[in-house]
């Protein structure tokens, strides 16, 4: 690889050889292919499109071609289609449901044959005297690789080059630009075909049919195609006029968007227009607006934020959006000529003096927030006969100092949440700990400690049922019962009578006292959960972890050791305890030259009972190796007697093992020792 290109010089009586022609090639084909990287990009440079034929008598499902046409793929090279190919089924014979699959299309080289050439290349050799350059189609989701700029493999300069980033290229970095013209990367060697893709659309393949269906509607069949284009600095027209079209004429041309600027648009001279000039995005925009030392003027007419208004005309007075200097004002005249209202670029109304009055009928006199022009706003204030309210939507909250934030429930910078009333009519105060609400003086009260809700009492606490208040400790009422007393020294008390007591849910689930019993009750499981929150999954911890479980089909299960003082029955029979190990065992065994070998080797395994009655091992061959051919090779591990206790918790397993092979190796064994009490 050189830095400059080369091309062969003719002179008279030069040898040339195959070599020769082949570097001519190579030199006019890729400058070719600089040529389409360079000025025009990778992408469809015309045709190609994916056109259904619909199948006789079998309506719904269509047989697919791509008609012919012409494209550019990432290393530059002409994809060619002459006549108008069958979409084979076979290519997605693989994929299953019934969806939208991608179809592809990639440069593919053939190596050819012709009959002057087969009597003149010599019987048995791979050469051949011509290249088919065609294509192959593909169907379904590919390699990233084979068409995704991020993924793809460019060498420039020997180094591979980075896919297209937003963030931008600092150099002396390169990277692929988002249209994949890399005009100077290096191309394959001689004999090398790199795979690259371009998508031509999508067909709906229905895997129960085998067929393909048809689709459900153009933009389907052209789902994910890109276009060659132009790669340049600037445009000039030999005829003093220039006019961007598209290949096949709209039959109107204001009905459909054709071109995309993206960027600014700078006109030298006039800019003339047969239809409606849209303006999306600002207004009208003088730059010099007059006496006011160039400070930008924008007038223009927009839709209203009211739903009963069409229109409204707005007025923009400098570019700074939150420029407090900046004020559309209205006021009365005069000698002062002073402003009464002042909207201000922050977004401020100021009112020079006096008062915001309401005087007309009660009514929500301020909308927060608006929603049909014609009704109240679903957040607002208002006054009733006798009554003043406050309106949401959602929540309410009561912030002491801070600043705005828009953030829903958020103080601001240096405020606090003294209380919320939430959209189910929930009062929440905040993330304070401390006594919340008191009932009589700070007595009694209800109140937060760090992961603590409590309720203050000097005395009891009592639920009735019924009755009305008096002042009497632990007192109904007249016509009232008492239902529970939590006393001061801390007994929760219910009414007598042998009953289910606590319903957790319904009466399927709860505590309840029988003659001399007390019980749980539950239809189906029980579960003792370890952390987590509450959820209606059946036995779901709710991101804790399920310690204990009881059920019908199951029976009782834990999570963990479960560890009992005595021996574990089970139906009447102590069950044993076995504990598993397993491990592989690295010997590194070879016998001499001409010889074999074996032995025994001695292997301890610790268990995790604190004593053992019983131990058994088995290994297997893990690892054996052969430098060279292996004839009558055999390798061979297994026990050696029983094991051998040599401490409260280790057993000793000798292992016999042997080679028959002068240049194998036995280099580790796998073994599972199981202990039982």
């Amino acid at each position: 690889m050189t830095g400059s290109a080369e091309r062969l010089h003719y002179f008279p009586r030069m040898l040339l050889g195959s070599e020769a022609f082949t570097d001519e090639q190579v030199y006019h084909r890729t400058h070719r292919r600089r040529h389409n990287l360079g000025p025009h990009g990778i992408g469809i440079v015309t045709g190609l499109h994916l056109v259904e034929l619909p199948r006789e008598g079998e309506a719904g499902f269509v047989d697919l071609v791509v008609m012919p046409g012409l494209a550019i793929d990432l290393f530059g090279r002409e994809i060619l289609v002459l006549e108008p190919a069958p979409l084979d089924t076979a290519l997605f014979a693989s994929l299953g449901g019934v969806q939208n699959r991608p179809v592809w299309i990639s440069y593919e080289e053939q190596a050819l044959r012709d009959d002057m050439a087969e009597r003149r290349i010599c019987e048995g050799t791979d050469s051949y005297s011509r290249v088919r350059e065609t294509f192959r189609l593909f169907g379904g989701p590919q390699e990233d690789g084979f068409h995704d700029l991020e993924a793809a493999e460019v060498f420039v300069a020997g180094a591979t080059i980075a896919g297209p980033s937003a963030a931008g290229v600092v150099p002396p970095d390169i990277q692929i630009p988002a249209d994949g013209s890399v005009a100077v990367q290096e191309f394959e060697a001689s004999g090398e075909q790199r795979r690259w893709m371009l998508q031509l659309g999508s067909v709906l393949w229905d895997s129960t049919q085998g067929r393909f269906a048809a689709a459900a509607g153009p933009e389907v069949l052209a789902e994910g195609r890109i276009y060659a284009g132009f790669v340049g600095a600037a445009l000039r027209s030999e005829s003093g006029a220039l006019s961007f079209a598209p290949r096949a004429a709209f039959a109107d041309p204001d009905a459909q968007d054709f071109a995309a600027v993206e960027g600014r648009l700078r006109i030298a001279g006039r800019l003339s227009a047969e239809r409606d000039v849209d303006l999306w995005g600002r207004q009208f925009f003088l730059s010099d607006a007059g006496f006011d030392d160039g400070i930008p003027l924008s007038i223009g007419r927009r839709p209203s934020a009211l739903n009963s208004i069409d229109a409204e005309l707005h007025i923009e007075l400098g570019e700074d959006a939150d420029d407090p200097a900046r004020r559309l004002t209205v006021g009365t005249g005069g000698p002062a000529n002073q402003p009464v209202l002042a909207v201000r670029g922050d977004r401020r109304v100021d009112l020079a003096d006096g008062k915001l009055r309401f005087p007309g009928q009660r009514s929500q006199v301020i909308d927060l927030s608006l929603g049909a022009d014609n009704l109240d706003g679903p957040e607002g204030l208002g006054v009733q006969d006798g009554a003043q309210y406050t309106r949401t939507s959602g929540e309410v909250y009561w912030y002491r100092g801070g600043a705005h934030d828009d953030t829903a429930g958020a103080p601001g910078q240096g405020g606090s949440t003294l209380l919320r009333l939430d959209g189910g009519g929930r009062l929440h105060f905040g993330d304070t700990t401390r006594q919340m609400l008191n009932l009589w003086r700070d007595e009694y009260a209800i109140g937060v400690q760090n992961s603590t809700f409590y309720c203050r009492a000097n005395r009891d606490f009592a639920w009735f049922r019924g009755g009305s208040h008096v002042d009497l400790s632990q007192n109904p009422g007249p016509g009232g019962t008492t239902l529970m007393v939590l006393d001061r020294q801390g007994r929760l008390t219910f009414d007598p009578g042998l009953k289910q007591t606590l319903n957790l849910h319904n009466e399927d689930y709860g505590v309840g006292v029988q003659n001399a019993t007390l019980y749980f009750r539950s239809n189906f499981d029980y579960c003792w959960f370890l952390g987590g929150l509450h959820d209606d999954g059946r036995s779901n911890p709710g991101g804790g972890q399920l310690a204990m479980k009881y059920d019908t089909v199951n029976g009782f299960a834990v999570t963990g050791d479960l560890r009992t003082t005595q021996g574990l029955v089970v139906r009447g029979v102590r069950a044993p305890v076995i504990d598993v190990q397993n491990g592989m065992q690295v010997i590194n065994q070879t016998p001499v030259i001409g010889s074999t070998a074996s032995g025994v080797f001695n292997l301890d395994v610790n268990t995790r009972l604190t004593a053992f009655s019983n131990a058994q091992v088995m290994v297997a061959l893990s690892d054996i190796r052969n430098n060279n051919a292996a004839v009558n090779a055999r390798w061979r591990v297994q026990p050696n007697g029983p094991a051998q206790p040599i401490g409260p918790s280790t057993a000793r397993f000798p292992i016999f093992w042997q080679v028959d092979d002068s240049d194998g190796f036995l280099v580790a064994f796998s073994w599972i020792a199981i202990f039982t009490h």
